[in-house]
């Protein structure tokens, strides 16, 4: 299965490298925003996010408190359609999320987990 893990690096990147490590080992295809390089056909981030999520048939979005960097509006301006009304700009991270609505059927477990 092919699966994008989502998370702002800053709050919950060990999270998220963990998650990625144990779909890894079931043997699923993984990757997070850092396995992302610069390449050919996706001339930006954020087209890069769009396009592998697309592909997804899974994606999961570890949710906290920060949002994380934005793409800069030129960046953005060819995937506005995927934002819900009324919202007109995202973080990378949050895009990641639209992006995946948009393409992927969704499952969402809004549990609250505190220590």
């Amino acid at each position: 299965m092919r699966i994008f893990v989502s998370a702002v690096s800053s709050e919950f990147r060990k999270a998220r490298d963990t998650v990625a490590a144990d779909l890894r080992a079931s043997g699923n295809t993984v990757r997070v925003q850092s396995d992302f390089r610069q390449e050919a056909d996706a001339d930006t981030l954020l087209r890069k996010l769009h396009d592998y999520i697309r592909d997804c048939e899974a994606v999961v979005c570890i949710i906290g408190k920060r949002s994380g960097a934005c793409p800069t509006s030129k960046e953005a301006a060819p995937f506005g359609h995927i934002l819900p009304t009324g919202i007109s700009e995202a973080s990378y991270t949050q895009w990641e999320f639209h992006i995946a609505g948009h393409f992927v059927e969704a499952f969402c477990d809004r549990s609250v987990h505190t220590r």
